[in-house]
C-alpha cells in the first residue's frame, strides 16, 4: 500500500483543491482518470529497473509464512494502537 493513498492525496489536490477549491471548478474527467491511472499503476506489473523485464509486484506473488500466524503477530503488535481509539 506504500504509496497508494499518498497518491490519492495528489490526484484530491492537483484536481479539486488546487483547481479552485469549489465544486464547480473541479474536473472531475481529469480526477478520476488521475485516480484510474494510479490504481492501475498499483494493481499491474511493474517493469525490473535493471533488466527491462516484466516483474510482478510483490503484493501478486504468491505468499509466504503462515499467513495466520503471521495475522497473530501483527494482532499482537497493533493491539494497543488500536484498543487506545
Amino acid at each position: 500500500m506504500n504509496g497508494y493513498y499518498a497518491g490519492r492525496v495528489e490526484c484530491y489536490l492537483t484536481h479539486a483543491l488546487l483547481a479552485g477549491g469549489s465544486a464547480a471548478a473541479v474536473n472531475q474527467t481529469s480526477y478520476f482518470a488521475c485516480l484510474d491511472n494510479l490504481a492501475r499503476d498499483f494493481q499491474a506489473d511493474s517493469v525490473d529497473a535493471s533488466s527491462g523485464t516484466p516483474a510482478a509486484r510483490s503484493i501478486c506473488l504468491e505468499p509466504e509464512g503462515d499467513a495466520t500466524a503471521i495475522s497473530l503477530l501483527f494482532i499482537e503488535k497493533y493491539r494497543a494502537s488500536v484498543e487506545a481509539l
